[in-house]
């Protein structure tokens, strides 16, 4: 696997000017490959599992699942669900959990063009969205 130069270039266009949140959204818009605007435990459980492969905090791997049945809901199918509300207050909650993918967005903005550069960018997407009276979701 490899980027070309013009899919880098893309990567951190798009990641750079992402907040918090937006990369959450992102997250969780990857995680439902249905579009069901949910994601079941399996899917949750697996996401665990690749974000906190290579941490070097101390956790409980069954402790964070458990983190799925705190924060779902049952289904009409009678299976947990988690929307996106949900999983926001779970990343919240458990800030080890995303942390790999906040610093590798850290780490991308620094090394390219720096940290300085994309704040300002996104300064001005925040003001562009004001002066159109878009509202974000």
């Amino acid at each position: 696997f490899f980027l070309v130069f013009s899919e880098y270039v893309l990567l951190c266009c798009v990641f750079g000017v992402m907040s918090k949140l937006e990369i959450l959204r992102f997250i969780f818009g990857t995680l439902d490959t249905e579009r069901s605007s949910f994601i079941t435990q399996e899917v949750f459980d697996e996401m665990c599992e690749t974000l906190m492969e290579f941490e070097k905090v101390p956790h409980s791997m069954r402790r964070v699942k458990k983190l799925f049945f705190k924060h779902s809901r049952e289904g009409i199918s009678g299976n947990q669900e988690l929307f996106f509300e949900e999983f926001l207050h779970l990343m919240k909650s458990y800030e080890p959990l995303p942390y790999a993918v906040y610093r590798f967005v850290d780490k991308l903005r620094k090394a390219n063009l720096g940290e300085e550069y994309w704040q300002n960018k996104m300064q001005t997407f925040v003001d562009a969205r004001k002066r159109l009276r878009v509202k974000r979701i």
